[in-house]
């Protein structure tokens, strides 16, 4: 299971022994990071709907990574593939989101297996508040987009997998009724991966970290809010901010810049408290 926050004495993580004597990475290191949007519908309601499949499918896709280190094929491999280091195997299979199938994160859903070596108990989702936001791009007359992010922490000691998940978030994307039919376009639902530790990619599919991350008021002031002094990567192979450039500097640098809105944070409710 995923450990919440009030599981961890004053706010910190617990000491994870598969991490005892790394050498210590850059600040996003430890976390992934998922940016939400909808504009379509009832994005609320379509926001709400996602948080669980979200979890489900990081549950589902982080139970199935080594620890850093192991080798392909050792006893930590687990259900029989050639391993899941760097990017995902273009032959893998799509990830099953079929309703009826259990929760990942319910008694009767998988567990971590003896061997699996990873304890999803280490890691913590952090949510953000939801803010109200103006198109940024696209086609004229769109509606306002609701916003938020998702904080994954505690993933260094994972092998990553950034194409198997953007394979999974598209494979939402679908079940939400997304269509891509114009560029920057209204949509139900938009999920981005905004980073995934210290990895880099530049593919047709995906570029990490987020070429656009700190230029997007909609994803700083989510992770603002989470928490300001949040050190997020910047774009560009081996590209990083300083210490200082933290996620509340980057936004309040950013506001004044902006030709639309500053974005509007929403008061937390029934199916999103924060």
């Amino acid at each position: 299971m995923f450990a919440s926050l009030a599981d961890q004495p004053g706010g910190d993580g617990l000491v994870d022994p598969a991490r005892a004597g790394r050498t210590a990475g850059p600040p996003w290191a430890d976390s992934l990071a998922i940016a939400l949007g909808a504009n379509l519908g009832d994005p609320f309601a379509t926001l709400v709907a996602l948080r669980p499949l979200l979890e489900g499918l990081l549950a589902t896709l982080l139970e199935e990574c080594p620890p850093v280190g192991v080798l392909p094929g050792s006893s930590f491999a687990g259900r029989g593939e050639a391993g899941c280091g760097g990017l995902a195997r273009p032959e893998a299979a799509p990830i099953d989101l079929d309703p009826l199938t259990p929760d990942p994160l319910s008694p009767s859903g998988p567990e971590p297996g003896p061997e699996s070596g990873v304890r999803l108990s280490s890691i913590r989702l952090r949510w953000s508040p939801l803010f109200c936001t103006e198109p940024v791009g696209g086609p004229p007359g769109q509606p306002a987009y609701l916003n938020g992010v998702l904080l994954v922490e505690g993933v260094a000691a994972l092998e990553p997998r950034p194409l198997a998940l953007l394979q999974g978030l598209q494979a939402l994307e679908a079940q939400f009724g997304r269509q891509r039919l114009e560029a920057w376009g209204p949509r139900t639902l938009d999920l981005d991966l905004l980073w995934w530790g210290d990895q880099v990619v530049q593919a047709p599919a995906l570029e990490l970290p987020h070429p656009r991350l700190q230029e997007r008021s909609f994803v700083l002031a989510p992770l603002a809010a989470i928490d300001p002094l949040l050190v997020p990567p910047g774009p560009g192979a081996g590209g990083g901010p300083s210490p200082s450039q933290n996620c509340g500097s980057l936004l309040a640098a950013l506001l004044p810049r902006l030709r639309e809105a500053a974005p509007q944070r929403l008061a937390g409710r029934a199916g999103w408290p924060e």
